[in-house]
């Protein structure tokens, strides 16, 4: 009899698990495929010329405006002062031609032509177009002078910095990548079955398998196409692959997750993988 009771409990108890396991998978969609992502600036330079300087680490933390890489700006400095001498030269030249036409449209016209009038105010339009592009010149060689440093344009952690001071750049070569501090989500894929139950806004529990520590978020959206690897496209939409392609199962879709409050000690990870569990009871 005992024996018998002890087996209804067990039963019973394996019962209850099962329908709170259930119930669990139904009412709050759980996946182990979840992705913490972060907006990720990637830096480059858009002049040309070797590196003098590094100021920072790989990894290390860099507030907005500060100093990261230092391009050799010697020439850029020589181009500077030769746009501000040309300058100079035609503001003169623009002074004398001006001094030149108001003398001669001030004399009689039996004096001098109105063909020659005609063409000194011609030559003072010129001279001051002239003027125009130099002080334009001038800013280009301003402009690049500045751009010889290189600083953080908001705070972030430093990453894949692999150049080196004595390396020559191109403009348009990447120098390092700054990932942006408060820009951390998690991307959760679930199967379409679920989407259903899933609602912006809905409240979630993000476990973080690098730590274990739980943190909550927030439904921010949900994906709105997807392809596999089977199909073409153009690189533009999210692929989620089957983990078994021979067989049809559920297509996955990419669920964004905000986060509500990130605790002072969590250290987050670009890349790194979590749990997410979404309460979709009201």
């Amino acid at each position: 009899m005992k024996k018998y009771l002890v087996s209804i409990i067990i039963l019973s108890l394996a019962i209850v698990l099962t329908k709170f396991a259930w119930d669990k998978y139904n009412y709050q969609p759980w996946t182990r495929d979840g992705k913490l992502k972060a907006e990720i600036t990637k830096l480059s330079t858009d002049v040309d010329g070797k590196i003098v300087a590094i100021h920072v680490k790989d990894n290390q933390f860099v507030k907005k405006g500060d100093l990261l890489v230092t391009i050799d700006e010697r020439d850029y400095l020589q181009a500077v002062l030769s746009a501000k001498a040309k300058v100079a030269q035609q503001k003169s030249e623009l002074d004398i031609a001006s001094n030149i036409a108001t003398r001669d449209n001030k004399l009689s016209s039996g004096l001098i032509s109105k063909e020659q009038v005609r063409e000194e105010n011609l030559n003072v339009e010129k001279q001051r177009a002239a003027l125009q592009q130099s002080k334009a010149d001038l800013g280009k060689s301003r402009l690049d002078l500045e751009r010889t440093k290189i600083y953080a344009p908001t705070d972030g952690y430093i990453t894949n910095l692999t150049q080196r001071v004595g390396n020559h750049l191109k403009s348009g070569d990447s120098i390092v990548a700054l990932v942006e501090k408060d820009s951390f989500y998690v991307l959760g894929y679930f199967e379409e079955t679920k989407l259903p139950d899933i609602h912006v806004g809905s409240k979630a529990t993000v476990v973080l398998f690098s730590s274990g520590m739980s943190i909550s978020g927030t439904v921010q959206s949900i994906g709105s196409a997807i392809t596999d690897n089977s199909a073409d496209d153009t690189g533009l939409i999210p692929q989620v692959s089957q983990t078994i392609p021979w067989i049809r199962l559920a297509q996955r879709v990419p669920v964004r997750v905000e986060f509500d409050e990130l605790p002072q000690n969590v250290k987050l990870i670009h890349g790194t993988t979590a749990s997410i569990t979404i309460n979709t009871i009201d």
